[in-house]
């Protein structure tokens, strides 16, 4: 009994750590957000990304930089995925 308790308890914190991960992406996309009026939505590392997926699928849709940093949040902080054209757009759906 008590070895269930002790997964249970690890499987909420591992729970917890993901749900306040997914708060920090939220915190830093807003962040960007708000800043965007002064960088602009794009620079050099979006652009070349854009253009990189765009080469692997026509039907790409741009994204702007704090889409992609957003993603990249996400991707590696809460899914521990890499930054990819198809792991970028599942990202940002959902």
């Amino acid at each position: 009994m008590s070895k269930f308790v002790l997964l249970l308890a690890i499987c909420c914190m591992c729970l917890l750590q993901v749900e306040a991960n997914r708060k920090t992406c939220d915190e830093v996309s807003a962040i960007c957000v708000k800043a965007q009026r002064l960088t602009g939505p794009e620079d050099d590392v979006t652009n070349l990304f854009n253009f990189q997926c765009r080469r692997q699928n026509r039907n790409w849709k741009n994204i702007t930089r704090c889409q992609l940093e957003r993603a990249a949040c996400l991707l590696t902080l809460v899914k521990c995925d890499r930054l990819s054209c198809v792991n970028v757009i599942n990202a940002l759906r959902g």
